[in-house]
């Protein structure tokens, strides 16, 4: 889970994280920069829907399932 109040995932944050199954993104998240989330094959993420991380997901083929 991303803590609340955060604004920014950083690019290439979680890069190649394979072990990460599930990430909760807080609707605060208005920025999520490039490849933060790539190569992590078993990734899910889960948020609001209409937010960032639910464009983020649609637009780098990750699932995603709002809150």
């Amino acid at each position: 889970m991303i803590p609340k109040g955060t604004t920014e995932i950083g690019k290439n944050a979680f890069r190649g994280c394979d072990f990460v199954k599930t990430v909760v993104i807080p609707k605060t998240v208005k920025t999520i920069g490039s490849g933060a989330f790539k190569d992590c094959p078993n990734l899910m993420i889960r948020g609001r829907a209409g937010s960032e991380a639910e464009k983020y997901a649609e637009k780098n083929g990750i699932p995603f399932e709002a809150e």
